[in-house]
């Protein structure tokens, strides 16, 4: 049995907060085996989960942070639906060069993002 990162952590949580996996399932309105298989990294993390989450009002900001730190560092793809002509080309640019980026390249992208 081997957790993701991130069902390392919403495992921790939950049982910081006494709550059972099905007990924590029903609350995001999914089965227990389909949240077991998320955590496992059987199943992809489904888009919009982290809201999901959060709209759940049971963890803090810390926790929050905590959350979404570990879906990014589970999640192996992407997809996106650019709007325009100019989201396409700037995500294509992107994706063309990420590989080459450093890690102050990366860290600059980021913050720039994160300080929209």
């Amino acid at each position: 049995m081997k957790l993701t990162k991130f069902g390392k952590t919403i495992r921790r949580l939950r049982i910081e907060y006494g709550l059972l996996l099905g007990s924590m399932a029903k609350k995001l309105d999914i089965s227990s085996s389909y949240l077991s298989s998320i955590e496992m990294g059987k199943r992809e993390i489904p888009q919009g989960f982290f809201e999901k989450i959060k709209s759940l009002k049971i963890f803090n900001e810390n926790e929050l942070k905590d959350i979404q730190i570990s879906i990014d560092n589970t999640i192996q793809k992407y997809s996106f639906e650019p709007k325009n002509d100019y989201q396409r080309n700037l995500m294509a640019s992107l994706a063309r060069s990420f590989e080459s980026l450093t890690e102050e390249q990366v860290k600059i992208i980021r913050n720039t993002i994160n300080n929209k």
